[in-house]
């Protein structure tokens, strides 16, 4: 398969973009893709949760590898690297844009994913950052609307965040931005792990997921 090279990021913290990295590695590798992931953040969530899993599940078969990605000034040849590993490449980049080498991995990107909440200052924020990705990057920006409450659509205040959203986020003049479906608030989406899925979290999760793997085989 062509290389792609596909990031979850967002400034904003709390919107979840290190488990939908992890539960879409998994759904991913389950619907053929050859998938490979890197921890960029430096909390190294991510690569410490599969280190996690695989200790409480020695005999459990593991379907991608993640290894950390270190944000120095030597990204520049590890970035080359990834750009010739044959399959996606998932990275999990930090929740903010303080370490300026963040650029070289925003410029190499072919698709960003970016979660987001129904809160004005959620969707400000995250408007900001992909005016700011967008100066060092050609990347599609996939919006993820996430951690979506049934309450969302009965407050006043939700409601026009999300009107927002929708109206901001298609404004794209190469028309690269594109809005997935809702993610739900789910306790099943919560107990995730980097080992397996199970069928309620690919039933919440396949009409977001399925898009992102549209996008990526384009």
């Amino acid at each position: 398969m062509k290389n792609k090279i596909v990031l979850f990021s967002n400034m904003k913290g709390g919107t979840g973009k290190t488990t939908l990295c992890e539960l879409f590695a998994t759904y991913a590798v389950e619907k053929g893709l050859p998938i490979i992931v890197y921890d960029a953040d430096t909390q190294l969530s991510l690569y410490k949760d599969r280190q996690d899993d695989v200790s409480e599940n020695p005999d459990a078969e593991t379907l991608w590898d993640i290894y950390p990605l270190i944000v120095d000034d030597n990204i520049k040849g590890q970035i080359s690297s990834l750009k010739n590993v044959p399959g996606v490449v998932l990275i999990d980049c930090p929740g903010n844009i303080d370490n300026e080498n963040l650029q070289e991995i925003f410029a190499a990107a072919d698709i960003v994913i970016m979660p987001f909440r129904y809160d004005r200052k959620n969707v400000r924020e995250t408007e900001t950052f992909s005016e700011i990705l967008r100066q060092c990057s050609s990347a599609r920006i996939l919006y993820a609307p996430n951690m979506i409450t049934s309450m969302d659509a009965k407050r006043e205040n939700l409601r026009e965040a999300r009107n927002l959203a929708y109206k901001h986020f298609k404004q794209d003049k190469n028309n690269k931005d594109f809005i997935l479906s809702e993610i739900m608030d789910r306790i099943c989406l919560r107990d995730c792990n980097t080992i397996a899925l199970n069928s309620k979290q690919r039933v919440e999760l396949r009409n977001a997921f399925d898009k992102i793997i549209d996008f990526i085989k384009i």
